[in-house]
């Protein structure tokens, strides 16, 4: 079916049922009358046929020559749709009217959403919202995003920076708090720069204080690298900055067995569903225990809401019971080597810090036990190790007093 006939067939067509000693001459005589047939198909003895709802005329000399019956079984279509609409006015007019309503309702902002709140209550930024004109129910023709994003600066809040998004009727605020008075002390606080990873140091960037450590360096963790000064900022006190750069290695050692079971299913599977309230599980259908001797569960459950968040403590659970087949299988060694070296890339995945340069890779085949294959994996990286250490008041010296520098 081309899309000519698709489109004939979507504003109206009839599906007849022919009946008759000559079928295969009726269709014959109908194609060579270039009468459009479609979706033609055997009903028992009788041939189901579409044809476009002008062609049904057409079709009486063919009937007549080759003994045919023809019956309308079925009508399609927007043409017969719109006939049988043509009666309900009162329909046609509350899906109309249906259709203005909800058209009319996009117009307005129903959801606010705030994000990026620390230590800021969601309740004061929505208060300050809705006072510059952005809330659920306002008009988005009347709505003006740059100047509810300024009186949402200026207010009391003491915000950062702040974004609003408008799509369709949801309303997306993001928003940055500006740090607290404790957070800027931290800032200005004077200190030293540690080692925050072992490693060797490959560079050393003073902005600020007094080198301890060279490139070359073997340094641990905890070790300072760049000193600060005590006191005040004002009164001579001096933050530490810079960037120390270190080759840093990680290592990771996985195994993996050759002989692992093997689960093979069957097809054969039932559910249960149940009602669980107070603790306590309801059968609605299904057996009590699962006529299988192996199988896997899987269970989806489901919490009953009166309306929107008001929920009632009752849960319907729909309990899924396949039945399996158990075996174990001896698989080949790269597989097993596969599966080892994927997990030790998982861990040393979370162990890598993003901004991290992998400089080199290796990898080590071990084999355990004649039934365990072991993968080592050893990463080098490059990156930055200086972390920030403020001063103690008076418990903790700088770095700088009687340290040296190695070289």
């Amino acid at each position: 079916m081309n899309g000519h006939d698709r489109v004939r067939r979507a504003l109206g067509y009839l599906e007849i049922e022919c009946r008759g000693p000559f079928l295969a001459r009726f269709v014959n005589l109908c194609v060579s009358a270039d009468v459009p047939l479609s979706d033609v198909r055997p009903a028992g003895d009788a041939l189901l046929v579409c044809i476009p709802v002008g062609a049904f005329r057409r079709l009486r000399p063919m009937a007549r020559a080759t003994h045919t019956r023809v019956h309308i079984a079925r009508r399609g279509g927007l043409l017969f749709l719109w006939r049988r609409l043509r009666r309900r006015r009162l329909l046609i007019a509350c899906a109309f009217l249906s259709l203005a309503v909800i058209y009319h309702l996009s117009g307005f902002v129903w959801f606010v959403d705030v994000s990026g709140t620390e230590m800021l209550p969601v309740e004061a930024v929505e208060s300050r919202l809705e006072q510059a004109g952005l809330y659920p129910g306002a008009a988005k023709s009347r709505l003006d995003v740059n100047a509810i994003r300024s009186a949402l600066l200026l207010s009391d809040l003491k915000l950062a920076w702040a974004a609003i998004d408008i799509s369709g009727t949801r309303a997306r605020v993001r928003v940055v708090e500006e740090p607290s008075n404790a957070a800027r002390q931290y800032l200005a606080a004077p200190g030293d720069i540690v080692a925050g990873r072992d490693g060797q140091l490959v560079q050393v960037l003073v902005l600020a204080g007094t080198p301890v450590a060279r490139v070359g360096d073997v340094v641990r963790r905890g070790e300072p690298l760049i000193a600060g000064r005590p006191g005040p900022p004002a009164g001579g006190g001096v933050r530490a900055r810079g960037v120390c750069g270190a080759r840093v290695w990680y290592e990771c050692y996985r195994e993996a067995a050759l002989r692992v079971p093997r689960v093979t299913y069957t097809g054969r599977s039932f559910t249960q569903i149940l009602i669980s309230f107070n603790g306590r599980d309801i059968i609605l259908s299904g057996w009590q225990k699962a006529p299988f001797a192996a199988y896997r569960t899987s269970e989806t459950a489901r919490h009953l809401a009166l309306w929107r968040n008001i929920r009632v403590p009752v849960e319907v659970i729909t309990r899924r019971f396949d039945e399996c087949t158990e075996s174990w299988v001896t698989r080949p060694a790269a597989e097993a080597t596969a599966e080892a070296r994927a997990a030790a890339r998982q861990w040393l995945g979370r162990m890598i810090p993003r901004d991290a340069q992998v400089v080199n890779e290796s990898e080590r085949t071990i084999t355990v036990t004649p039934g365990v294959v072991g993968v080592r994996l050893l990463v080098e990286t490059r990156e930055d190790i200086g972390r920030f250490l403020p001063f103690d008041p008076g418990s903790r010296p700088s770095a700088a007093q009687g340290a040296t520098v190695r070289g």
